[in-house]
């Protein structure tokens, strides 16, 4: 299994977010055309990014169960108890949302292009 480091995921969903927040000429086919192809790819990658994420996240909080129940006093409550182990990994559960939104955001985008390219084909030459 090739799995990415943290920072590397954080450096590419960084880099996928710019490049689906830019601004490109729908006008055009062509570039439309290679965007589908460019955005379809980075959606693949936002998908495996996401899922090193989630699970580096279970590793974080499965260790985090290990060292709280060594540690917790047996009379601390359950809510208690699962909010405290949440917190061990609230900075790998903001890069799981984050590549979630990225991967979606990435189909969103897909299918307004596909719609864009459809209008641009229907128009009379």
């Amino acid at each position: 299994m090739n799995l990415h480091s943290i920072e590397h995921i954080q450096q590419r969903l960084d880099f996928i977010q710019g490049i689906l927040e830019a601004h490109y000429d729908s006008d055009d086919g062509n570039i439309l055309s290679t965007r589908l192809q460019e955005v379809g790819a980075y959606m693949a990658e936002a998908g495996k990014l996401k899922a090193d994420s989630e699970l580096y996240y279970d590793k974080a909080v499965n260790k985090g169960i290990i060292e709280m129940l060594d540690k917790m006093p047996e009379y601390t409550s359950g809510t208690v108890q699962n909010k405290l182990v949440k917190s061990v990994g609230a900075n790998l559960k903001y890069l799981v949302t984050y590549a979630d939104r990225v991967n979606r955001s990435c189909t969103h985008q897909l299918e307004v292009m596909r719609t864009q390219l459809s209008y641009i084909k229907s128009l009379p030459r």
